[in-house]
């Protein structure tokens, strides 16, 4: 019998699992979906080609507490992540830098008159009040409604003066060549994929696993269980206080008869067609195939929630359900729609972390137990979807 439950099995509830069992609990897992991994689940396709069936996941981090735990459970293929927008008819980089100036406008400046450049432009203001004010602070209204008008309405469904300036953080424009999405000094992709990488972080004799299983739908027993719990804060309560607002993406996979379809494995598109980006996954598996996979993403508000919307009134919200989440006795909740936060992987593996560090203790049997690392035995085999 289980002495701890964990609701989800993505980054966070695996970490937390396989922690625990390693103090010494009996670990039952519940997934409501049909496979482990979360949103960075991955399979092959008819195509030979492993897909992230949920997006785009490039694993990154500055700290290497993370990294380090998770090189017991995989090798990695040492990736960094190059992103392109196409932008006036043409692929360039992202964020932006000096390569996008000089192909947009067709120049040759260098370290020394970009700064110039992007002063001529920026329309300034002392405190930008939301997101369309922060990013033309910096960089002007032109490049604004070239990278970012129509790509946040597609993003998040709003406009961005109803968008937070911290948003405009993660695309700063950058005063030099560098045209790595991310500055981590770790970064990289699961030499087998996720899959294989959580399946091996499971694999241990005092974790046991169910899929295709509710939290509602548990007995009693279960649930007064000491709990770490990933899913959506407001459905545990049952939406006391109304639905938290997520947005949700389509995805639309397209296998194509040739190698190559686009410069780089993750594409942008802010104002051309209905998606938001494209992601060839080739570019980063290297895998032998004479076709190609293309996983379009069509952001929405209907479906599985993928990112709590970043308002004000969506964190007035949620603090409310946070403040009964804190009330509650031995249950904790992590991982981006426990805390309704936007994180990365790295994060909430940090935070499943810190929650078994800090609130449970080795058990009085603790048996450590540290199991050989494995290739996995099978190949997760899908269907190409339409």
């Amino acid at each position: 019998m289980a002495n701890v439950l964990v609701v989800g099995a993505g980054i966070s509830g695996c970490v937390a699992a396989r922690l625990l069992a390693e103090k010494g609990y009996e670990v039952l897992v519940v997934e409501r979906r049909n496979h482990i991994g979360g949103n960075a689940y991955d399979a092959r396709n008819a195509a030979g080609i492993t897909m992230q069936m949920h997006g785009p996941h490039v694993f990154h981090a500055r700290d290497p507490k993370v990294w380090n735990f998770l090189n017991r459970f995989t090798d990695w293929r040492h990736y960094q992540l190059r992103v392109q927008a196409y932008v006036a008819g043409k692929y360039v980089p992202l964020p932006i830098n000096i390569d996008t100036i000089n192909q947009l406008y067709t120049l040759d400046l260098n370290a020394d008159t970009i700064g110039r450049f992007f002063e001529l432009r920026r329309t300034r203001q002392d405190s930008p009040k939301n997101l369309r004010d922060a990013v033309i602070n910096r960089i002007g209204i032109e490049l604004y409604s070239m990278f970012f008008d129509n790509y946040m309405r597609k993003y998040w469904g709003l406009d961005s003066k109803d968008l937070p300036v911290f948003l405009a953080g993660r695309e700063s424009a950058r005063l030099n060549s560098d045209n790595r999405y991310y500055l981590d000094g770790f970064q990289g992709i699961p030499e087998h994929g996720y899959t294989a990488m959580f399946t091996n972080m499971l694999d241990h004799p005092s974790i046991e696993t169910r899929l295709n299983c509710r939290y509602r739908d548990l007995p009693d027993d279960y649930k007064r269980l000491p709990t770490i719990y990933t899913g959506c804060v407001d459905e545990y309560f049952g939406y006391r206080l109304g639905r938290l607002p997520y947005r949700s993406v389509r995805f639309v996979f397209k296998t194509y008869d040739y190698e190559w379809h686009q410069p780089e494995a993750v594409v942008h598109y802010p104002n051309d067609y209905d998606f938001m980006r494209a992601t060839e996954f080739k570019h980063w598996t290297r895998e032998n195939s004479k076709q190609t996979t293309v996983v379009y993403e069509y952001p929405n508000e209907n479906g599985d929630p993928y990112y709590p919307l970043p308002t004000l009134e969506a964190r007035e919200q949620h603090q409310k359900y946070a403040a009964m989440a804190d009330a509650m006795p031995d249950i904790y909740f992590i991982g981006p729609l426990g805390v309704y936060r936007n994180l990365d992987m790295n994060h909430s593996a940090l935070m499943a972390m810190d929650i078994v560090e800090k609130r449970f203790p080795s058990a009085e049997t603790c048996s450590v137990i540290t199991a050989e690392r494995v290739e996995p035995a099978y190949d997760i085999v899908v269907s190409n979807p339409s």
